[in-house]
């Protein structure tokens, strides 16, 4: 039982931590075309630019407040 409890425990600590570092979008729009297509989904690392700034060549997503 205590196997199964620690399990659990950890499982939902990675699950927080990955879902901390990762997020998930969808492109909407044709303007980052042919690099990344309307509708596309992306999986954006969130950590990165918090160490270091974006570098030419970067994708950077930027969330509209619409």
């Amino acid at each position: 039982m205590r196997r199964v409890a620690l399990a659990l425990v950890v499982s939902i600590a990675v699950g927080l931590l990955v879902r901390a570092a990762l997020q998930s979008y969808v492109v909407q729009g044709h303007s980052m075309e042919p690099t990344l297509e309307d509708g596309q989904h992306v999986l954006v690392e969130k950590a990165s630019y918090r160490l270091n700034p974006p570098r030419r060549g970067d994708i950077v997503v930027l969330r509209s407040h619409w």
